[in-house]
């Protein structure tokens, strides 16, 4: 049948294309407008997935990142005050050096003696004050662990020694230079002290250097996650535009088509009656 009030099948088929065109045109244009090829899950549900995941590991390793950064300051903490340990373990040394030289009356010896209490004593107030954020680091033979990265077993150890317990038991607190072979004696227990605190020192260059290249890969791996990201969330701007003028023009042409198909009908029937 040939109607002129509705044209059923040039209208449907019209009012349809019409529709699929505008929808398409709609989503280009958020496209456009939000930068992200994805804004819903409709629009690609295993992307979006994806990108969250990439998401939570960029925040992550961004979070990781600043952790070692503190852990690397603690590091640098530590390792100065065991430098100014060292510092006072060397002068002591010297003193017992100068002490065992058999020139030198009781008195001078007194005298050494005095210095290196004092010595002594700033060696134990640095022990006791060297910390960060309040966690002491030279007082207890133990373990901080750093998270450094995204996941839950992304951490790295960082040791605390207590200095005070270990050089006690090289003899270091019972140390005499008041006569020649005293001083004798303490030169070995000054040179174990040192090698000890010279360990340590190593141990801290050592973890500070893990933590130094932990935080490079933690960029380097950011990086390559955002671009990864973005290839998979953002818009191609190329693309959408050429796919916006393909449904600029589709739409254009389906309303013309629904304009027209009435009219065209019309003159069909017109002509058929005359």
């Amino acid at each position: 049948m040939l109607g002129i009030n509705n044209n059923v099948t040039t209208l449907g088929g019209a009012q349809n294309a019409l529709n699929r065109n505008q929808g398409a045109l709609e989503n280009t244009q958020e496209r456009l407008a939000s930068g992200q090829r994805i804004n819903r899950a409709a629009d690609d549900a295993a992307g979006l997935v994806l990108i969250t995941q990439f998401a939570a590991q960029i925040t992550g390793n961004a979070q990781g990142g600043r952790n070692l950064s503190d852990g690397i300051s603690m590091v640098q903490t530590a390792d100065a005050g065991v430098s100014q340990i060292s510092d006072a373990v060397q002068r002591i040394r010297d003193l017992s050096l100068q002490s065992a030289n058999g020139t030198l009356s009781d008195a001078d010896r007194a005298a050494l003696q005095t210095e290196t209490s004092a010595l002594q004593e700033q060696i134990s107030q640095t022990i006791e004050t060297t910390a960060f954020n309040g966690i002491p680091l030279l007082t207890q033979d133990s373990e901080l662990q750093i998270q450094a990265g995204a996941k839950a077993g992304d951490s790295l150890a960082v040791g605390t020694r207590d200095i005070q317990g270990q050089l006690n038991a090289f003899g270091f607190d019972k140390i005499d230079l008041s006569t020649s072979s005293d001083a004798a004696s303490a030169l070995k227990v000054l040179d174990q002290s040192s090698d000890y605190l010279n360990g340590i020192r190593g141990e801290f260059g050592a973890t500070q250097n893990r933590m130094d290249a932990s935080m490079r890969n933690l960029e380097q791996s950011n990086l390559n996650t955002a671009a990864a990201q973005s290839r998979i969330q953002d818009t191609d701007y190329a693309r959408e535009i050429a796919e916006q003028a393909q449904s600029q023009i589709r739409t254009q042409t389906n309303v013309a088509m629904l304009a027209q198909g009435n009219r065209i009908s019309a003159q069909f029937v017109s002509q058929l009656l005359a």
